[in-house]
């Protein structure tokens, strides 16, 4: 039986503690220039798979094909048309600000070095590795998966010698196993489809730990991608529950891209101030809640209503300010001009409130909800 389900009432403390007790808790962001929210879950120690078959032209998220910084122009160190993978550092210009950069570098090792000096105790690999560290039991997953025909038509991309991706179509698993890239081919090959990559990473980490139930932190995307294409995994399901795979996996998708109350740590007053200043509307509306119950006098309950009204309105203009001072939360990954390791690097660092860890994550959505909402609106 394969499950997938999606959970928010999960906070980062409660995934945290998942993984100390064993169980599968994994971040899948891409190879590239990793934003506030994926640095939070870094420095949190939870394991990060990093995808690395993007292109820069097409990955508007974490732009692998240059440098981004906050306050800075992003600057370009490679094509933007070869596969991460296959793909090298070509820049002139001055990097001072980051060490051990050389030309012809690749660039995968250069972000994920990157990462590694400024988060020494980061768990990450990359998808590569990671297929190869699982090999025996990849190729298992992906022979069970490709005896169905409509599973093996999900195969489209492959990739030549020099990094271009291709439009194909295998006639058979046979013209598939020989040539998978990263797994039976080092240098060229089949790209195993995005949608199957989803169901692998979920089967081998129950196989692997041993718990039936995985938890898979998400950004949007792959909530859109699962939901774009139920037809098949519920295909896929049928034929896992066929095989011989020795586990009921339960598949938690847990929602994190909302949480951005993580900021530099120049910052740390704005956020404390604007967690400060929502926390605050919340205990008094439940404050006034349970006033309002014991007053049953009509002129009193009026009374008390007006100055109910007073109240909020010095509260949400305490929460306006606060806003107008914390906008970095605000950032727009698809600029490229936003908050990376490159910033840490140069000596910034992370800051995040503790209620940022603690609160269920289906809070924090409300509360960036009521942020969005005020800040679009001023």
């Amino acid at each position: 039986m394969l499950k997938v389900q999606i959970r928010n009432d999960l906070s980062f403390s409660d995934l945290v503690n998942l993984q100390s007790s064993g169980k599968s808790v994994i971040k899948t962001p891409h190879v590239g220039n990793v934003y506030l929210n994926n640095l939070l879950v870094a420095d949190l120690g939870i394991k990060m798979l990093f995808y690395d078959r993007t292109l820069g032209y097409k990955d508007f998220n974490f732009h692998p094909h240059r440098v981004v910084r906050a306050k800075e122009d992003p600057i370009d160190i490679a094509s933007p048309e070869i596969l991460t993978t296959h793909n090298v550092v070509n820049c002139r210009k001055d990097l001072g600000f980051i060490s051990g950069l050389c030309q012809d570098m690749s660039i995968v090792d250069f972000h994920m070095n990157s990462l590694q000096t400024v988060i020494p105790d980061i768990d990450a690999i990359t998808y590569t590795d990671y297929l190869q560290e699982h090999k025996s039991l990849v190729m298992k997953i992906l022979k069970m998966l490709n005896q169905d025909p409509r599973i093996l038509s999900e195969w489209n991309r492959y990739v030549d010698t020099f990094g271009i991706l291709q439009q194909r179509s295998p006639g058979s698993w046979l013209d598939v196993e020989p040539f998978i890239f990263g797994l039976t081919n080092s240098q060229f090959g089949w790209l195993i489809p995005n949608s199957i990559t989803i169901l692998l990473s979920g089967i081998i980490e129950a196989v692997v730990t041993g718990c039936n139930e995985v938890f898979h932190l998400s950004g949007p995307d792959m909530v859109r991608y699962i939901n774009m294409h139920k037809r098949f995994f519920m295909l896929a399901q049928s034929v896992v529950d066929a095989s011989d795979i020795p586990v009921d996996i339960i598949f938690n998708l847990i929602p994190v891209a909302e949480n951005r109350l993580v900021v530099p740590s120049s910052y740390k007053e704005s956020l404390d101030n604007l967690i400060d200043a929502y926390i605050n509307i919340k205990s008094a509306e439940i404050s006034r809640g349970a006033l309002a119950k014991k007053v049953t006098d009509s002129t009193e309950r009026s009374a008390l209503f007006d100055n109910f009204k007073k109240q909020r309105a010095k509260e949400r203009e305490a929460l306006q300010i606060a806003i107008s001072e914390c906008t970095v939360i605000f950032y727009d990954i698809r600029s490229a001009r936003y908050f990376s390791q490159y910033d840490m690097l140069a000596g910034e660092s992370l800051y995040y409130h503790p209620w940022t860890i603690e609160a269920p994550l289906e809070d924090i959505s409300k509360a960036m909800k009521l942020f969005n909402a005020i800040y679009n609106n001023h």
